[in-house]
């Protein structure tokens, strides 16, 4: 109820609309000034009458009374217009609002399916910046183990090529594709030492992460001589324009190892213990080390067998042994290929940016 009320004295159902929003509060406020009317009519009517050098005192009575009860009528009349235009105005504004709030749930649950799937656990914030104006700004975040961080609305911001949300707009894609979003995944690491020392941290998010402009340092939590890990993915909307950039950070190093694996190589071992194939043969995969050692001792003594066998019974069974070793590697560990281990990414922010772009 708290936060309907809130929302309506910031007339956010108007939302971009300046002109209505504008015009609508001058007359929701004066509507709110004028419910109070009736309270202040004796007052009212004994300063017209002052105003007008008219001596109440010498004024009949019964004249006075009359022309007060006239504007206690007028008064409550426009009290009586003035509280059901502003229940018109709280129903309007808590119907537009239910679908803001909708939009926000339905976004954190998607945030909240990425933190689980991809393990974002310990230290890691999931932040979604949105475009005003010429800068990005905060729109929610979530923190593992807290929930709905407490931010300052409107503090933190990016510019377009600055931070790593920053080139994430920069490089921001549709993500029809799977080269499209790892190419628009942008990937940022601050070694420990560095953060150790404040030059030092703001010499490196200047000459690596590309923020110039200090009014965007400064506006940056005191998180930030402690985050190690960045990553940051931009979505495009309709005529190519940003619907928004989701940012995820961490105190860990190297949090984000796999994407930077996979947007470097196409392939790499995941620190899930999965490893990633491209589109090639569906055999292709990385033998554990000792388990190639073992095959590799085999080998020799098994190529020995099937040459010096006297039939297909001894050639079988030695043959058997070289095969059982080969799917034992396979099985240690389980594997996935890039456009799988993309796509919950891809997805969700295709859902973000439907979900943005709908009409509640």
């Amino acid at each position: 109820m708290f936060t309907s009320i809130l929302n309506l004295l910031r007339l956010k159902h108007y939302k971009k609309a300046r002109l209505l929003k504008t015009l609508s509060g001058l007359q929701f406020y004066l509507t709110l000034l004028l419910i109070i009317l009736p309270c202040l009519s004796d007052l009212i009517v004994r300063s017209l009458l002052n105003f007008y050098s008219i001596d109440v005192n010498l004024l009949d009575a019964t004249v006075f009374h009359s022309f007060l009860m006239l504007f206690n009528i007028f008064a409550w009349l426009i009290a009586i217009l003035s509280a059901i235009n502003l229940f018109k105005e709280f129903y309007l504004s808590k119907s537009n609002i239910v679908g803001f709030e909708f939009k926000k749930e339905l976004i954190k649950q998607l945030i909240t399916f990425l933190m689980d799937h991809y393990e974002w656990r310990g230290t890691c914030r999931a932040s979604l910046f949105i475009p005003y104006k010429n800068k990005l700004k905060i729109y929610e975040r979530i923190s593992y183990g807290i929930g709905d961080s407490d931010f300052e609305e409107g503090k933190a911001f990016f510019r377009k090529g600055q931070g790593i949300p920053g080139k994430a707009w920069d490089t921001a894609s549709s993500g029809t594709k799977v080269d499209e979003i790892l190419n628009s995944i942008q990937i940022g690491n601050i070694p420990v030492a560095i953060l150790k020392d404040e030059k030092a941290t703001r010499r490196f998010f200047k000459e690596n992460f590309g923020i110039t402009d200090n009014d965007i340092y400064e506006s940056l939590s005191s998180d930030k001589s402690k985050i190690q890990s960045y990553m940051a993915v931009g979505i495009l909307g309709r005529y190519q324009k940003l619907i928004a950039v989701l940012s995820i950070d961490s105190q860990d190093p190297e949090k984000f190892t796999d994407f930077e694996t996979l947007k470097s190589k196409r392939d790499g071992k995941l620190t899930q213990k999965l490893t990633i194939v491209g589109e090639g043969d569906p055999g292709q995969g990385i033998f554990p080390r000792d388990v190639m050692t073992q095959l590799c001792k085999l080998l020799p003594d098994s190529r020995k067998k099937i040459e010096e066998a006297s039939g297909w019974d001894e050639q079988k069974a030695a043959a058997k042994e070289v095969a059982f070793m080969a799917l034992a590697a396979r099985s240690i560990e389980t594997r996935t290929h890039a456009p799988s281990f993309i796509y919950p990414l891809q997805w969700v922010l295709n859902q973000i940016k439907e979900i943005f772009t709908m009409d509640i």
